[in-house]
């Protein structure tokens, strides 16, 4: 694995972990009543919430990681690059999963679950991805 792809597929991986934990606090806060992840394994495969929690957030985890994958491949990483790549998986958040799950596509036109989308993928994950995926290009310079 080149230094790039670990780089990338690490700084996905902590973006991941980073807006799955931040979402948590939310919940905690009572800001959103249960997180996407929570709500999608509940959605899909039923359970209770605990369950939901431990095997949603892990497959949030990897799909978040996978996400980043392609990112390795961008010329000169930056975090402005980043938040252009994070603008991909919220267009998925907002439209291709909700039509997945027979939701309303962009949160049903609730202005803070908008916000929440492009808050945690592109400010909190988008960041945290350019972040680690530049230091290899740094390094290279």
């Amino acid at each position: 694995m080149t230094p790039t792809v670990r780089a990338s597929l690490t700084g996905a991986f902590l973006g991941s972990l980073a807006v799955a934990a931040t979402l948590a606090l939310l919940v905690l806060l009572g800001v959103v009543p249960q997180t996407g992840y929570v709500a999608s394994w509940k959605a899909i495969a039923g359970g209770g919430w605990g369950t939901a929690a431990v095997f949603g957030g892990a497959l949030f985890l990897l799909i978040g990681t996978l996400w980043g994958l392609p990112f390795a491949w961008v010329p000169r990483p930056t975090i402005p690059k980043a938040w252009l790549w994070a603008l991909v998986p919220t267009a998925w958040a907002l439209v291709g999963w909700p039509l997945v799950l027979g939701n309303p596509p962009l949160a049903g036109g609730d202005p803070k679950g908008l916000v929440l989308t492009f808050l945690m993928n592109v400010g909190i994950w988008g960041t945290v991805l350019g972040a680690y995926a530049r230091r290899p290009a740094l390094a290279a310079r």
